[in-house]
């Protein structure tokens, strides 16, 4: 069977560990003291038809799971004690970095927003007949889109504050680190239009370099202090990377010394593989005039330098960060790449390393 993470990214503690099948039918919680696997889905309801995302929360005490036919709350010492929490498909849903849980469900009367801490209770906080959508900005707010305008509700008082109007197609907001958060509305088929959100401040700030981009492969807006976006994320599209600072909103369009692969003066195509553990530093292949290179792209600083000359199937941080693992093609060699100073030493044959932490 062929594993990928389900669709939440928190799917990772110390101890405990969630894997998915790739059509999304299995979850497994793994054990990782014991090696003990429990297949949720068996556990819950073997009828379930498919498992749109599961969760663990951050202190790995308890497993979500949302399905088709609601969403379950799990403890992983005992997942067989598992309690329903909605007896219906759920969506949007959002599980802050302390455990606060919020979700949309939709019914005669329009759209309703549920939030709570995961153990309960839950409680409607938000309706409205259009769609609406909602994120945690961090663990007392939301950022709610609904219709034509982004707002800051505050769960603790009720209080709704404005904060950007836009015409229409709004996307679901994504948390950030802190009371921050990301919004985009589509300004024409995938066109996203997107704003950097201040909760603590109120207001919502353009990202300009980011327009027409998606979110990169390898970011993870709700874990990583630096966010990447990409434009151009398939081959014979003009390519171009931008990164965020997601705690003071500082953008900085990647450049590098020469090269066209990340400022949209060619038509070449920039793979993504792995970011490190803040989403600063990112492992990007790309081919221009020169060949394959293998980049290591700074979020942060807005640059990109060579690290491998070499067409790389693969590459991978170390859990410490202060190794890249390489995979070249052809003879399937391994390459050990020190991403400080670029010195580079072959290990062996192999695909593709599977980091253990100690």
């Amino acid at each position: 069977m062929q594993f990928n993470q389900p669709r939440f990214d928190n799917a990772r503690s110390p101890r405990w560990a969630l894997l998915a099948d790739n059509t999304l039918s299995f979850v497994y919680l793994l054990d990782l003291e014991s090696g003990r696997a429990t297949d949720l889905v068996t556990t819950i309801d073997p009828f379930l038809d498919f498992v749109s995302g599961a969760a663990l929360t951050p202190d790995g005490a308890h497993a979500l799971v949302v399905s088709d036919r609601g969403a379950w709350r799990l403890p992983t010492a005992a997942p067989e004690a598992f309690e329903r929490i909605a007896d219906r498909l759920i969506f949007n849903v959002d599980l802050s970095d302390g455990g606060q849980l919020a979700y949309t469900q939709s019914g005669a009367d329009g759209f309703t927003v549920f939030a709570g801490p995961l153990a309960g209770p839950f409680e409607a906080v938000a309706r409205d007949e259009q769609a609406l959508k909602a994120a945690f900005g961090g663990e007392d707010a939301l950022v709610l889109a609904r219709g034509e305008a982004l707002s800051q509700l505050t769960l603790t008082t009720g209080a709704e504050q404005t904060l950007l109007s836009f015409p229409g197609g709004g996307r679901v907001p994504l948390g950030l680190p802190g009371a921050r958060a990301l919004f985009a509305y589509d300004r024409a088929p995938f066109e996203p239009v997107w704003h950097w959100v201040d909760l603590d401040a109120g207001r919502a700030a353009a990202i300009p370099s980011a327009d027409g981009a998606e979110l990169a492969a390898t970011a993870a807006p709700r874990h990583h202090r630096w966010v990447l976006f990409q434009r151009g994320a398939i081959p014979g599209q003009d390519s171009a990377l931008t990164g965020l600072d997601a705690q003071t909103g500082q953008a900085r369009p990647v450049t590098t010394g020469g090269s066209p692969l990340f400022d949209g003066r060619a038509r070449r195509y920039v793979g993504l593989h792995h970011a490190s553990a803040d989403g600063r530093l990112h492992l990007a292949t790309g081919v221009d005039s020169g060949g394959t290179t293998l980049w290591l792209v700074d979020a942060a600083e807005g640059s990109a330098r060579a690290l491998v000359q070499a067409p790389v199937l693969g590459a991978s941080f170390s859990p410490d960060g202060q190794a890249v693992v390489a995979a070249l093609e052809g003879g399937a060699t391994l390459l050990r790449v020190n991403p400080a100073n670029g010195a580079t030493a072959e290990i062996g044959p192999g695909l593709s390393p599977v980091w253990i932490r100690f």
